[in-house]
This record gives C-alpha cells, sequence and structure tokens, in this order.
C-alpha cells in the first residue's frame, strides 16, 4: 500500500522534499512546506493555515509578475484618464478625442493587471492577447492617421508585456521590460510639458493677429461671424493665413484647424449643378482642382435661410479635409464656409467644424 503523499500547507502541491518551518515561532508546532518560496511566502504572513489547508490572506506576485501588474495598471489608468485630461492639457501622444477602443483598452488593461495581481490562471495568456491585440490596433491606426503615437506605444508597452508574459522571465528580462515600458510614460511627459510651450507660444502668436472676442461684426456687408471657445477671428492684416479674398478667416491652433468664409456672386445653395462642381472638384473655370466630396450633400439651416453641407477631400500634395458649407446670403449670392485642415485631424474636423458650421454666419440686425 502506497502512503499518501503529504501535501504543501501554503500551496496545496505534493511535497517531494519537505521543509519543516514553525508555525508562529512555535517549535513544537511545525508544518510542512514544499520549497523555500513557499516557506518565505508563510513567514512574510501572505497566507495562514486552518485545519490543515492553506488560505491566501494576500496574493502578492512577486518580480517579473509584479512588473507585469505594473505595466498594465498604469497603461490602464492612463486610458481612462487621459481622455478627459487631454480635453483639459494638450497630450500629443493620446487623441485627441478618445473612441471607445480607447477607454476598452484601458479597462481590459485594468482587468489583465487585476487577475496578474490575484495570480489568476492563465493571466499571462490574457497579457500576452491584450498585448497582440494591441499591435493589431496601432497598426491599424497608423495607417488610418500616420500618427506618430501609436508607434510610439506599439514600439513600447506591448513589448514590454510580451517580454513579461512569454516563458518564465526573470529579473534582468523583467528589468529590460521596465525600463522599455518606461520610454512610454516619460515620452507622454516630456511631449506634454514641450508641448505646452510649443501650443503657449503658437496661441499667443495667434492671438496677437486675432480680434479680441469671439464675435466679429462685418457693418460693411451687414454680416456677423462667430466662433466657438479655442477659435480666433484673425484680423484683416494678419499673415497666418492666406487671404484669398476671404471675408473672414478663423484659427483654431491647438486643433491645427483654419477657416475661411467666401462671398460666391452666381451661386444659389438649392442649385444642385452649383454643389456637383465643388463636389467633382472643379474650379470657377471648369479646370479640376483635385477635390473628393460626399454625394450626398446635406441640408443645414442657419440664420441666413437653408443651405446645404458636405466634406470634401483631397489628396495631393497632402491629405486634407474640409467642412463646405453653402449658405444664401442676398439675392443670386451665397457665402461658402470652409472649415478644416490635414486629414490626420479627422476627429476634430467632424465635431468642431460642423459645430462651427452655419451657427457661424448671420446677418446684422
Amino acid at each position: 500500500m502506497r502512503p499518501v503523499a503529504t501535501k504543501c500547507h501554503v500551496c496545496g502541491k505534493p511535497v517531494k522534499k519537505p521543509l519543516e518551518i514553525p508555525v508562529c515561532g512555535d517549535p513544537n508546532v511545525k508544518i510542512t512546506v514544499c520549497s523555500a518560496h513557499c516557506r518565505d511566502e508563510y513567514i512574510a504572513g501572505y497566507v495562514e493555515t486552518r485545519e490543515g489547508r492553506a488560505v491566501r490572506m494576500l496574493r502578492r506576485p512577486r518580480g517579473a509578475g509584479f512588473v507585469l501588474a505594473a505595466l498594465w495598471g498604469v497603461y490602464g489608468l492612463v486610458h481612462l484618464a487621459g481622455g478627459p485630461l487631454s480635453r483639459i492639457v494638450a497630450v500629443p501622444l493620446l487623441p485627441a478625442q478618445p473612441g471607445p477602443e480607447f477607454y476598452s483598452g484601458g479597462a481590459a488593461a485594468l482587468l489583465v493587471a487585476y487577475a496578474v495581481l490575484r495570480e489568476v490562471r492563465l493571466a499571462r495568456y490574457f497579457s500576452a492577447g491584450l498585448a497582440v491585440v494591441g499591435l493589431v490596433f496601432a497598426a491599424l491606426a497608423f495607417a488610418r492617421s500616420r500618427q506618430f503615437a501609436s508607434v510610439v506605444e506599439a514600439a513600447t508597452v506591448f513589448p514590454a508585456a510580451l517580454l513579461l508574459s512569454l516563458g518564465d522571465p526573470g529579473p534582468r528580462r523583467a528589468l529590460g521590460a521596465l525600463v522599455l515600458f518606461a520610454i512610454w510614460p516619460a515620452a507622454l511627459i516630456v511631449t506634454t510639458i514641450t508641448g505646452l510651450e510649443e501650443r503657449s507660444e503658437r496661441v499667443e502668436r495667434v492671438a496677437s493677429e486675432s480680434y479680441p472676442e469671439p464675435t466679429y461684426d462685418d457693418t460693411r456687408n451687414r454680416l456677423r461671424f462667430s466662433v466657438p471657445d479655442g477659435w480666433f477671428i484673425l484680423r484683416e492684416n494678419s499673415t497666418l493665413l492666406a487671404h484669398d479674398g476671404a471675408l473672414f478667416r478663423a484659427v483654431r491652433p491647438d486643433g491645427h484647424l483654419v477657416a475661411t468664409v467666401h462671398d460666391r456672386p452666381e451661386c444659389d445653395p438649392a442649385d444642385a449643378a452649383q454643389v456637383e462642381r465643388v463636389l467633382l472638384g472643379l474650379g470657377a473655370d471648369g479646370h479640376r482642382v483635385g477635390l473628393v466630396g460626399d454625394p450626398r450633400p446635406l441640408p443645414v439651416d442657419s440664420a441666413l435661410g437653408e443651405g446645404r453641407s458636405f466634406f470634401v477631400g483631397r489628396n495631393a500634395p497632402e491629405p486634407a479635409l474640409w467642412y463646405v458649407v453653402f449658405v444664401p446670403w442676398t439675392d443670386g449670392r451665397c457665402l461658402e464656409l470652409r472649415c478644416g485642415g490635414h486629414a490626420s485631424h479627422d476627429r476634430r474636423i467632424r465635431t468642431d467644424c460642423v459645430q462651427l458650421g452655419a451657427r457661424g454666419l448671420a446677418g446684422l440686425p
């Protein structure tokens, strides 16, 4: 008859080379553990035993496990708190307007960090899976926007997580992963500080060449132009933006957006041929200017009357996206408001420019 194997009082595994340690320092009462690791855990107070059963009081990973949990914890907190923070402070390495995938990635990272801390079975596989998904999303984000932010994250956070998730990492690999990951938060901090300085100088320069109020009245043409917070209406003598005969020019320096308002003679927003000319990218003389538009212009109501709005894009000489609004002005004339910038700022263009849209134009009483 084979003897019943003794089990470790800490981890519950069968004991091959038993180690006996006193309970609470009493030399007469001893428990059996399977290894020096379980002995140290018990002595450190991480576990206690009750009637021969190991009761885990505080599951605490060591070395590489702790670094992995800290990595995902920091990543998750930055993603969940970075969105609201970026609305107050410009953080160049975070999206200006994070989408659902940004926040869901942060929540998933916190769950993985918790799983690692609790020593949940397959926690490291969860970590590796999240790192692989992160690399895929970073590649897709870079292909779509060509922004350097996704490259920094893909080159630091996810490789560091893979180093700690695969195999049995030792102290050297844990230290290497920690150093690699540290580049990301350091880059966040440095680019935020330097970006703020650059933003401050840019805003200061724009403000010096702008009207002090977010509303400007053109008494000659009986028009009023208003802009939302963050925008500046440039003075007539400003050289920051090409004039091109525009009635009004506006800039949002922190979002790298611009807006112009032009008087378009012989223009009727309800005339499909006029709208089609802009959508097809044809200039007034009939030559192509390389614009690609939305074939379904939408009606838009303004203080000047009902007009048409649509998005037009351009691929050369560089990608650009513009939100165009045609609204009637006087008999046989209309105003064209064009707002946008580089296509990489797609989210801001589709929110800020739509907000500016026809709301920015009104007639003087």
